[in-house]
């Protein structure tokens, strides 16, 4: 556990499996509409990179809100 801003930063594994769906969902709506050239579009990079560090780590390593902050703001540019 860390502690941020006088918080407690930890995710359960309920949390980190919604991120890994929510990313997953964000990185193929991406992909449909940037196309799958190559090389990749940053922004499906970013996605990646966010669910490839999701698998890696333990639910008690990540920062819920924080990651899904991230996606969100990817996401927000495809709406």
């Amino acid at each position: 556990m860390e502690e941020v801003y006088g918080r407690i930063v930890m995710a359960t594994v309920m949390e980190k499996d919604v991120l890994l769906n929510f990313v997953a969902r964000v990185l193929a709506k991406v992909t449909v509409i940037v196309g799958s050239e190559e090389p990749p579009h940053q922004d499906r990079v970013a996605l990646a990179r966010i669910r490839n560090f999701l698998y890696k780590s333990y639910p008690e390593a990540l920062d819920f809100e924080v990651i899904l902050d991230e996606i969100k703001c990817i996401e927000s540019k495809y709406q």
